[in-house]
């Protein structure tokens, strides 16, 4: 009597492999000078993402200007930055004298911890408590 509990190899082997995933490439950085007197920030970006988290956008670069020259805008303010990326509009908020930033973007670890990398190498250790980074909710 034959035994039909054994239904064989019911896999697709390798009828649709997909090719090895290429390395995902090395951060980079970029520096945004500040106006005389203060400190360049330097962001590092991821190397790629989906999301276009490896660019700092010529918006961040012109927001982050616009702050840096009108400080009384932010002075004394809460500040919230929405799909931050690298965060240079916030941290620039956070070095003018902003009460608190919230640095928020999409909920995916590379983006979050980046976005963290990027507040503790350009905010002074005793200003970062008024720095929080989180994952923008759905």
């Amino acid at each position: 009597m034959e035994d039909h509990n054994d239904e064989g190899d019911l896999s697709l082997g390798t009828v649709f492999t997909e090719p090895p995933r290429p390395a995902t490439p090395d951060p980079t950085l970029s520096t945004y000078s500040r106006r005389p007197g203060q400190p360049d920030i330097t962001i590092r970006l991821v190397g790629s993402h989906p999301l276009w988290g490896h660019h700092l956008w010529n918006a961040a670069i012109a927001f982050a200007s616009y702050l840096d020259s009108h400080d009384a805008l932010i002075s004394d303010k809460f500040v919230l930055e929405l799909g931050a990326g690298g965060g240079l509009p916030g941290i620039i908020a956070a070095q003018s004298g902003a009460t608190k930033v919230v640095l928020t973007d999409y909920p995916d670890a590379p983006l979050i911890d980046n976005l963290a990398y990027n507040v503790e190498q350009n905010i002074r250790e005793e200003q970062r408590s008024k720095v929080t980074v989180q994952v923008t909710s759905p």
